[in-house]
């Protein structure tokens, strides 16, 4: 039984661990996704510039370059634009393996997740103020104004339910 206990308190502990490193990951994301965006409207605007001077050296009677060459304007904003679209492949890239972490993180969690949501509030308080929050027994039992006798039945009886629901969710 005790080490049943041991093994739903560290899957509580593995799913707060796993939900903070979700929420990480979802700005990470957020934080590209805006970067991504600024980089495509840089490229576009590069690209814009790139073609407007083209057409306006070839309006305005100056000679245009031949075919063959290359001005260093041209040169340098076709670089511009590559460095940008590589910097904009590397956020792509790094875009998607978070989310591929985070779908992990979110399946790993899934069980968990719901069984909590299942407890009453409480209990979720129970549970959150000791593997979230990681305070101590006699802090639980003080916010709950509950003694430590009642705090540890009641902790016994959510891990109880815990273990049950999981091997529920395991057979499923």
């Amino acid at each position: 039984m005790k080490k049943n206990f041991e093994y739903i308190e560290e899957k509580l502990k593995e799913f707060f661990i796993n939900d903070k490193r979700i929420e990480i990951i979802e700005n990470s994301i957020r934080k590209l996704n805006q970067k991504r965006e600024y980089l495509e409207k840089q490229i576009q605007e590069l690209k814009i510039n790139f073609d407007i001077s083209i057409k306006g050296s070839s309006i305005s009677g100056m000679p245009v370059a031949n075919i063959n060459t290359t001005s260093y304007f041209e040169k340098d904003v076709m670089t511009q634009i590559e460095k940008s679209e590589n910097l904009l492949n590397n956020i792509n890239i790094e875009i998607i393996q978070l989310e591929n972490e985070l779908l992990i993180l979110q399946v790993k969690n899934e069980d968990i997740n719901r069984i909590i949501n299942m407890l009453n509030s409480n209990s979720r308080d129970i549970v959150n103020y000791k593997y979230k929050e990681n305070l101590t027994e006699i802090e639980i039992a003080y916010r709950l104004n509950i003694s430590i006798t009642h705090y540890h039945r009641k902790k016994r009886q959510i891990l109880d339910t815990i273990s049950k629901m999981l091997i529920f969710y395991d057979n499923c």
